[in-house]
């Protein structure tokens, strides 16, 4: 019997099955350990291949291959898939063949190397999907650079092994698809979002229960901004909006899904919009119960949001009962507010009925998510894509347009470009002058170290040499092994998996398991040398320094510089986002886009402050003018976002606006010009053309929610104007604590 009790004991202290729904969880929502296994057949099964054959060294070249292109994150669609892959072989067979006919070249090697690095830099343009073509890119080059090869047979056989992996790569890819649904990738981009959305309602939700410190205003904002990343994520590989697509009725599917995907993201800005409301309670003198009824319905809202998170990936009829359960909690919860009555506060009133509102809507938003999504139907990859629809796929025009994003270039990018190719460059000079037996690492290093900015740099140079001396390290013990024992094959399938695994969630880590995976990739058709952990750990922390230097002496982007401009860009964004309020007739078509515009200024903005602040020297001056211009513009941006969310809910059309309304709009349209003009002496050589606001004859009129929004944004307008008048005084040294509210 207690050997029976020890044994639960010690079960329910691992908890293995909630342990494995969590972890069935996260693989639905980011698939890395399927990627990640993928990684591994695509590595090891070649190796074993080229061992069983004696070929080691064409199974290392297969392996090398298909290893590269698997780094390229395959998301969207099928066809976009099938892009990634295509243009994944190509790439990786013309750079091996650069880097192969240059290898015997000291000068070939090195200007190639200067094109090679500035292409890859530019990858990134293209997003996650750019990274991984970019890494492919490099290594395909570095490695083939590496290991010279002769004219004839000898190349032509590398190039048939590198043909050979990225077709087994692609295989098995091909594999992995086929019987997906045909939406899966689409519905997960959503599912980011509600789960972003329902970290932010628990960071807002957080402490309203009496038992813990309320957030503060900085940690709700980066959740804020894990949201509109996450709908950035998916407007970037699905880019049609609901209305783009109304009226298609071949596109009935992503139609309903492009409304969900519009919902989730109205529920988030309103979620923002409750804050609003909460800050402006006096938490300590509210009764008890109000507080409590605040937080159960914020708690019961953020459940709701986890649980349409859960049924858009898995769609099965639980996760849709769970969320008719959800939904009724909410409603619950949402009535027992509805139903308080304050003791004494009256001007607490409507503070609270604003937030039941704006819950209320929140609420219907999500049951119509939910509706638009048991209504639509889907086919397995396999049955939706015939034989002509996925060569169409491969159309041109695609080429075309990627080409034209890769090649967007503008200073911060051209720089960065430029200061990694020549750091790159000087690198592989370096190794090749003294002919570095593995040198070909530390031009490696400095690509994966070297980040636009220097202290993202820094970071990234720290942990890469950690986790690549660790990894190292551990490596060379490993190699040491009987080969009987198969341990070089089974830690290779090991490191495949967790290097993918660990990507995302912790570099250094990574970057342990992606040493060790190299590390056991060629040590197999190589004789062991003992000093070859310790020529690689050295190639890395020269890597690092270079990259580092290079950050810091070469064509830098210092944030201090550039915020003056952002600072102007995010108040041009407003200024667009204004006018488009109010001066279309349809003022509703596509606003959501003049607000992702805006936001992401924003959004810049913090980040460009947040790192001058890290930077050596740093905003040694009116640091906290610069925050506080930077909250004005955000309390701005979210004041014009609760106009348009309660133009949502109008359903019938409206009268003319009065004239007092059309008065205040142009007061803030005059305070705003003002604001421009007198804010351009912070960025001399910002181009801004400033056109002035014609309100249509037919604008609509404004219910008391949007003439309060208005009034808010006129008193932010006019607070702004004084914050820039001291910014842009010629004595403006402040340094007092920031005494702006925040967002």
């Amino acid at each position: 019997m207690q050997i029976f009790l020890s044994v639960l004991v010690l079960l329910s202290f691992f908890n293995p099955y909630h342990r494995w729904r969590a972890l069935v969880d996260a693989e639905a929502m980011e698939p890395s350990l399927s990627w990640g296994l993928r990684m591994a057949l695509a590595s090891v099964i070649p190796v074993i291949w080229g061992i069983e054959t004696g070929h080691p060294a064409a199974g290392e070249w297969v392996a090398l291959s298909a290893e590269c292109i698997c780094w390229v994150a395959l998301k969207g669609s099928y066809g976009q898939r099938l892009r990634i892959l295509a243009g994944g072989i190509i790439l990786t067979l013309l750079f091996s063949f650069l880097g192969s006919i240059t290898s015997q070249s000291f000068a070939g090697s090195v200007v190639c190397m200067l094109g090679v690095a500035f292409l890859a830099s530019l990858f990134r343009n293209l997003g996650d999907r750019g990274s991984g073509l970019a890494l492919s890119v490099y290594i395909m080059f570095l490695v083939a650079n590496a290991y010279p090869v002769a004219w004839g047979q000898a190349l032509e056989e590398r190039m048939f092994y590198i043909l050979l992996g990225g077709c087994w790569n692609a295989l098995l890819a091909l594999v992995s698809m086929l019987f997906l649904p045909e939406q899966q990738a689409y519905r997960r981009s959503i599912s980011a979002i509600w789960r972003a959305a329902a970290t932010l309602i628990r960071q807002i939700a957080k402490g309203w229960d009496g038992k813990n410190i309320r957030n503060s205003n900085r940690n709700i904002y980066q959740a804020e901004k894990a949201v509109r990343a996450a709908i950035d994520a998916s407007l970037i590989i699905h880019s049609r909006a609901a209305h783009q697509l109304r009226g298609r009725q071949e596109e009935g599917a992503r139609y309903q899904l492009a409304q969900g995907r519009k919902s989730a993201a109205l529920v988030a800005a309103s979620t923002v919009a409750i804050w609003d409301e909460l800050s402006l309670l006096p938490f300590r003198e509210m009764e008890p119960g109000l507080r409590l009824r605040l937080y159960s319905l914020m708690d019961s809202m953020r459940q709701t949001a986890e649980r349409m998170a859960s049924l858009l990936l898995t769609r099965r009829n639980e996760d849709e009962l769970l969320m008719r359960d959800a939904l009724q909690d909410f409603r619950r919860q949402l009535s027992l507010l509805e139903e308080f009555e304050t003791k004494g506060k009256s001007d607490l009133k409507p503070h609270s009925e604003r937030i039941a509102q704006l819950a209320g809507r929140c609420l219907r938003m999500m049951t119509r998510s939910m509706d638009l999504l048991s209504a639509t139907s889907e086919q397995r990859v396999f049955r939706a894509y015939p034989v002509l629809k996925t060569i169409y796929v491969l159309h041109p025009r695609h080429l075309f347009s990627s080409l034209r994003n890769l090649f967007s270039l503008d200073s911060h990018t051209a720089r960065y470009a430029s200061r990694t190719a020549i750091a790159a460059a000087l690198a592989t000079g370096i190794y090749k002058w003294w002919h570095i037996d593995h040198g070909y690492w530390l031009s490696f290093t400095v690509l994966i170290v070297l980040q636009p900015y220097f202290i993202a740099t820094l970071r990234k140079g720290v942990d890469r040499i950690i986790g690549t001396v660790a990894g190292g390290i551990v490596g060379g013990l490993l190699i040491h092994l009987p080969a009987g024992l198969h341990i070089k094959e089974i830690m290779l399938f090991i490191s495949a998996v967790a290097m993918i695994y660990f990507f995302r969630l912790k570099y250094r880590i990574s970057a342990f398991f992606i040493t060790l995976n190299l590390v056991m990739l060629f040590s197999v058709s190589q004789e062991l040398n003992n000093n070859l952990i310790l020529i690689r750990a050295g190639a890395t922390l020269g890597g690092a320094f270079i990259a580092i230097i290079a950050g810091f002496l070469l064509l830098p982007n210092w944030d201090r510089k550039q915020l003056p401009g952002l600072l102007l860009q995010m108040l041009e964004r407003n200024w667009a986002y204004f006018c488009f309020s109010f001066e279309k007739g349809n003022w509703q078509a596509g606003w959501t886009n003049s607000k992702r515009q805006a936001e992401r200024s924003n959004s810049n903005a913090y980040d460009s402050f947040t790192r001058a602040l890290e930077e050596p020297g740093g905003l040694q001056k009116a640091f906290s003018r610069y925050y506080e211009f930077i909250t004005h513009n955000i309390r701005i941006t979210r004041e014009l976002n609760n106009i348009h969310l309660e133009e949502e809910t109008k359903l019938v059309p409206q009268p003319a606006a009065d004239v007092e309304t059309r008065d205040l709009i142009l007061a803030c349209a005059t305070q705003f010009q003002s604001l421009i003009q007198d804010s351009l002496p912070l960025d001399a050589d910002y181009q801004l053309k400033l056109s002035e606001i014609q309100l249509p004859s037919g604008l609509p009129s404004l219910n008391e929610a949007q003439k309060h929004s208005l009034n808010r944004i006129l008193s932010e307008l006019r607070f702004l104007h004084q914050n820039v008048l001291e910014l842009t005084s010629p004595v403006s040294t402040s340094t007092s604590p920031v005494v702006s509210k925040g967002f």
